[in-house]
């Protein structure tokens, strides 16, 4: 079944020996992908909304409790944030984060 194959190729895709990073997310530790390629790129649109800090990274759905909200809190590598925009798509959250400081 398709569903079952894009399970496996994000299970692929997430692998540390590939593309992964092991990050903390609100106490545990996860595998994710950064890419701030995109968010730079985004930026430059001025599709995303301008923080001092800026993190998009992507995580299998079946890694978190439940969809993040947006505004809601993250803490990503002990640091708190907000949730700016968090998107499902194939069983991946696209999730970007927002913080002020300076």
């Amino acid at each position: 079944m398709l569903k079952d194959q894009i399970a496996a190729d994000v299970a692929i895709f997430f692998n540390t020996d590939d593309f992964g990073d092991k990050h903390t997310i609100n106490g545990e530790e996860k595998t994710v992908i950064i890419d701030n390629e995109e968010l730079e790129s985004m930026k430059a649109k001025g599709t995303e909304s301008v923080h001092k800090l800026q993190i998009l990274f992507f995580i299998p759905v079946d890694s978190l409790p439940g969809k993040p909200k947006p505004e809601g809190p993250m803490k990503f590598d002990g640091k708190n944030y907000r949730v700016t925009s968090c998107i499902e798509d194939a069983g991946i959250y696209k999730i970007i984060l927002g913080a002020y400081r300076s």
